[in-house]
């Protein structure tokens, strides 16, 4: 290997050594740097300590030390001189701006070293990227197994805003328990935190982003590097400001740096990871509030998070809620840190019905501990170790990373003696956000006074949801116009809603509409068996699971319509062409493929973009010029609208093609030709389509179309039954009832396992959602 040749090296300046002096005093060097790599052009700064190895020592024979850093061709590149006074330096050395990406070499020694004992010498390898390298999309080359997902809490990273990564590592060939070492740099490349992944090759961190920087994660994995940006950032747009002088109600304020004109923003409350309340309010301005009952919170710490109209993160704060009406104050007070030192930094707890917590920060041994004591009682107690962090940190940063735990920790420890016995350390418990596209019931009403109405704070609204296992209980104001919305999470099986009044005095005539209080059902998840017949299968039971909607609308095909002067078939019932490319030899494009094989097809380029037009067929042959629109276009029985998918498959992987060179009709929907291609694989899309690539027009379907299309019953050896694996693109009839949702559709003639997603609009105004799979077992015999 390249360094072992370089250590190699370095071990044998001088061979000359005295074998006497070994006998007697010995010295070494130890250099630690600022930084695990660098860029051509940075400094490197660094400490130097001189020992006196006979009694380990700072401060050895010389006072003067020599630092070097090689190549791979064992050329020197830096040659640093330096003064270490009682055994101890530092110094910084500028790396030339022409260095190539590669690892380097660092040495230090002494001349005393020098002449003696060479194995003392400080070798170090280091990592240095080219200019050209860092500054470019790859930074750091990987190979195309490898590679780094990135997840971003709330869906993108915000600027001056406490934000929590996810990450997950695809290693190829990774040997278990290897060394994975993370590390945050910006920019400059200066680095800003280190972390290793909590399980395997999967992990999180969080870091603070400022607006004027960009940053990349690097990863050592065994001597190998690999790296990715972040990604896009945004300003932070929003903070929550929370309100607790009322007893009753918990105010809160989104308060955004920037004018926001008329836009739906969604309040969430979560307890132990489980959202349980949900409101809605119009952004229009600087500012927006919300009112909670705190009688409606739920009893420990809340998680209170704003999201966009997007549903993006935006704002996140926590709220501890005690039935006492106790309250959780934290001082975090802004110090800086290093390793190593034997330090205490105040940390002011106070919980206002029971003992005053006195904590403090610790470091030893790389690793922050938090501890506590209390003021009524003089035993001592390290109660947790809260992580694993890099040489130099905020502690700002770090403790507001750490506020929500610290928080949670201290309320379970309020009134415990066990606080001042001795226990093992526990692990905080870590508070997830909820996922963005939260399962949620929304329930309105409104409530018209027949007499005169109730005095303010007299009447407010319940809603109760019970099941067999289980009920929950949700209450909510009234406005001044008698309006009020429940927002109540879906319970796991079928569940029945009351929602009524509640008057703490005199009870005042009224009337109640409510609107969404249907029952709400969970069912289970379904497989369903059936031939494959050319008629059409009636009244297939679809079972649903709630839990696992696609939140996908599937859209009506909308182009030309049929008109009743169409003499055109309903659909095709053989092909023109039909290409098995297994007979024919390797060719080596599409489009070649198109000019050596199909006379009927043309590939043209408009606006940097791949167009496929079909010629329609006639008795004479071909028409020289192509129709004018592209044809219906199909992938393993999936639609498409993009040919570019089309002219960039590679030709191996093509099974057969079949064209129509006609214009057909499918479901009153007009065609300029069909053109199939089937794979190998069979499912070729699945990792090389995008939504919006699928032949659909961008709008939600309110109903569905009552027509269902019939395949032809002729099955014979010359006309082969088209077969659409995804069946449901081809507007099914459904029956919608409380219990079960049916569906009536044609089957084709593949037999395999097909996937249905299906999202739609009942009667009702109501969604409806199922997941599920058809299985297809023989081909028909008619």
């Amino acid at each position: 290997m390249k360094i072992t040749a370089l250590i190699l090296f370095t071990s044998s300046i001088i061979l000359g050594a005295n074998s006497m002096a070994l006998a007697q005093a010995n010295e070494s060097v130890l250099l630690t740097l600022d930084k695990p790599f660098y860029v051509a052009g940075d400094s490197v700064h660094f400490t130097s300590y001189l020992m006196n190895e006979k009694d380990e020592k700072l401060g050895g024979l010389s006072s003067i030390y020599y630092v070097k850093i090689y190549n791979e061709s064992l050329d020197e590149i830096v040659d640093f001189s330096g003064r270490a006074i009682d055994g101890y330096g530092s110094g910084v050395i500028q790396l030339p701006n022409n260095l190539n990406s590669d690892t380097y070499l660092i040495v230090a020694y002494t001349n005393w070293m020098l002449q003696h004992n060479q194995r003392s010498f400080f070798k170090k390898p280091i990592k240095i990227f080219g200019n050209e390298v860092y500054k470019s999309d790859e930074q750091i080359k990987m190979n195309p197994s490898e590679s780094i997902q990135i997840w971003p809490e709330g869906g993108g990273i915000v600027n001056d805003f406490a934000n929590k990564i996810g990450y997950q590592l695809n290693i190829e060939n990774s040997e278990p328990n290897q060394k994975i070492e993370g590390y945050l740099v910006d920019h400059t490349a200066d680095t800003l935190l280190r972390f290793k992944p909590q399980s395997e090759q999967i992990g999180f961190f969080s870091f603070v982003p400022q607006a004027s920087y960009t940053y990349r994660i690097c990863f050592n994995i065994g001597g190998k590097w690999i790296s990715q940006e972040l990604g896009q950032y945004r300003d932070r747009r929003s903070t929550i400001k929370l309100m607790d002088s009322d007893k009753e109600k918990l105010l809160i304020y989104g308060l955004s740096n920037k004018e926001i004109v008329n836009q739906e923003y969604t309040l969430v409350v979560s307890h132990n990871d489980a959202p349980y309340l949900k409101g809605k309010q119009q952004f229009d301005g600087n500012s927006i509030a919300f009112t909670i009952p705190k009688k409606s919170l739920k009893n420990g710490l809340n998680l209170i998070q704003l999201y966009d109209q997007n549903m993006t993160l935006s704002a996140s704060k926590s709220y501890i809620y005690l039935e006492k009406q106790s309250a959780v104050l934290i001082d975090l007070q802004d110090s800086t840190f290093k390793n190593h030192s034997h330090i205490k930094i105040p940390l002011e707890v106070f919980i206002s019905d029971s003992s005053e917590y006195i904590t403090s920060i610790s470091i030893r041994s790389k690793e922050l501990y938090l501890q506590g004591e209390l003021n009524s009682k003089p035993s001592y107690q390290e109660f947790t170790r809260l992580l694993t962090n890099s040489d130099l940190m905020l502690l700002s940063e770090l403790l507001n990373q750490e506020k929500d735990l610290i928080q949670s920790f201290l309320l379970a420890m309020d009134n415990d003696e066990s606080f001042t016995k001795p226990t093992e350390k526990g692990a905080l418990q870590k508070i997830n956000p909820p996922e963005q596209h939260i399962d949620f019931k929304d329930i309105n009403g409104k409530l018209i006074w027949l007499d005169e109405a109730p005095i303010a704070g007299n009447c407010y609204i319940i809603c109760s949801v019970s099941n067999a296992t289980e009920a929950s209980l949700y209450s909510t104001d009234i406005d001044e116009n008698g309006n009020f919305n429940f927002i109540i999470d879906r319970p796991k099986e079928d569940a029945k809603i009351i929602v009524k009044p509640i008057f703490k005095d005199k009870q005042v005539p009224f009337e109640l509409s409510v609107h969404h209080i249907e029952p709400i059902i969970k069912e289970v998840d379904f497989k369903l068996t059936f031939n494959a017949e050319t008629e059409q299968v009636n009244q297939l039971i679809i079972k649903t699971n709630e839990n696992n909607v696609i939140n996908r609308n599937y859209n009506l095909l909308l182009k030309g319509k049929n008109t009743s002067q169409s003499n055109l078939s309903t659909f095709f019932d053989s092909y023109d062409t039909e290409l098995d490319l297994k007979e024919y030899i390797e060719l080596n494009s599409f489009a070649e493929v198109c000019k050596e094989l199909i006379p009927g097809i043309k590939i043209s380029e408009i606006n940097g973009e791949a167009r496929i037009n079909l010629k329609k067929m006639e008795a004479s042959g071909f028409q020289s010029q192509p129709m004018k629109e592209q044809p219906f276009m199909i992938i393993d029985g999936v639609p498409i609208s993009n040919s570019q998918i089309i002219t960039e498959l590679p030709v191996l992987s093509i099974d057969y093609i079949r064209l129509v060179n006609r214009e057909v009709y499918i479901n009153d929907l007009l065609f300029h030709g069909v053109l199939e291609i089937s794979t190998r694989e069979g499912d070729y899309l699945s990792d090389n389509l995008n939504s919006d690539s699928l032949y659909f027009e961008n709008y939600q379907v309110a109903v569905f179309n009552q027509k269902t299309f019939n395949f032809s019953n002729e099955v014979t050896e010359n006309k082969r039954i088209p077969s659409f694996n995804p069946l449901t693109y081809w507007n099914p009839k459904f029956i919608l009832s409380n219990k079960t949702k049916y569906i009536e559709l044609n089957s084709g003639d593949d037999i395999g396992d097909f996937l249905i997603e299906i999202n739609g609009v009942n009667k009702k105004g109501n969604t409806f959602s199922f997941l599920g799979e058809i299985q297809i077992t023989q081909k028909s015999t008619q």
